[in-house]
């Protein structure tokens, strides 16, 4: 199995390499060296350098998935999906793919702005940190761009997968007035009821309105803050210059929310009808 998985990842990494796209990727160095980091200006300090080029890998990352993704599932790939034991096997060379080419890019430009006389000054143990907060990031982002692309998408599953994120994110910035207005909402709902006589679902909205007001910040602000805890630790990390015992777990969380969304994209791609364009 890992022989074939090898030989599709070379295969597809070839192909994302030699086309135009590939090409744009690795002249994208060009443009961060200019804006970021200019010769011979030195770079402010070490947490700037983590920060701007993991943003720079996560973006990355999510369009070369993309792209090798939408070449994944051209017509030229039925003569390789039906000689797969499991169509898995291709999904997981497309995710390495991905996951080399943009970690080859992002490290070629991490090493070019090193090795400049102004580069950022980083002891040996500091620069050791730095791999596992990128890739965990990078293999994240990966994951979730292939849930993005047609190539993985199963009916409504792209929408449900993104809207359920839209929701965590708009969650995590709810305050006093959002709840105050949804509190007043499912008060609205319990009259409503009430006026129906249904006096069941009459409490239910009442006592919902309750705990909104009373107990609903506090229990959106705990469970979507474990939710982003990992991102907001390495964050935390990067600034303060060090990983306390728990900061040092972030990364292996992001590679566990990582892999539940692979087992689904796996899930999903393994059971569709599978429709390759032209």
């Amino acid at each position: 199995m890992m022989s074939r998985i090898i030989a599709l990842t070379g295969y597809l990494l070839r192909n994302v390499v030699l086309s135009v796209a590939g090409v744009l990727y690795i002249l994208s160095i060009i443009p961060m060296l200019i804006w970021f980091f200019p010769f011979g200006q030195r770079t402010p300090e070490l947490s700037y350098f983590i920060t701007l080029i993991a943003i720079y890998g996560a973006i990355l990352i999510f369009l070369v998935t993309l792209t090798i993704a939408g070449r994944a599932n051209q017509a030229a790939s039925y003569a390789l999906i039906v000689r797969l034991p499991s169509r898995v096997e291709y999904l997981v060379a497309v995710l390495l793919a991905a996951i080399v080419f943009a970690t080859a890019i992002q490290t070629g430009l991490a090493v070019i702005v090193l090795l400049q006389p102004a580069g950022p000054e980083a002891s040996f143990g500091r620069l050791l940190e730095i791999p596992p907060l990128w890739l965990s990031i990078n293999i994240f982002m990966a994951v979730l761009a292939l849930h993005a692309t047609d190539f993985v998408m199963s009916n409504w599953s792209r929408v449900i997968v993104f809207g359920l994120l839209t929701i965590l994110l708009f969650t995590q910035s709810v305050n006093a007035r959002t709840l105050s207005w949804f509190s007043t909402r499912l008060s609205i709902m319990a009259q409503f009821f009430a006026r129906q006589g249904m006096l069941g679902l009459t409490q239910f909205f009442n006592n919902a309105s309750g705990w909104v007001t009373d107990s609903g910040g506090g229990f959106f602000s705990q469970v979507i803050g474990f939710i982003f805890w990992p991102f907001r630790a390495m964050s935390d990390a990067v600034k303060t210059g060090s990983f306390d015992s728990a900061q040092a777990l972030a990364p292996a969380i992001v590679l566990l929310y990582a892999t539940i969304l692979f087992m689904i994209a796996s899930d999903l791609f393994a059971n569709k009808d599978l429709h390759f364009v032209e």
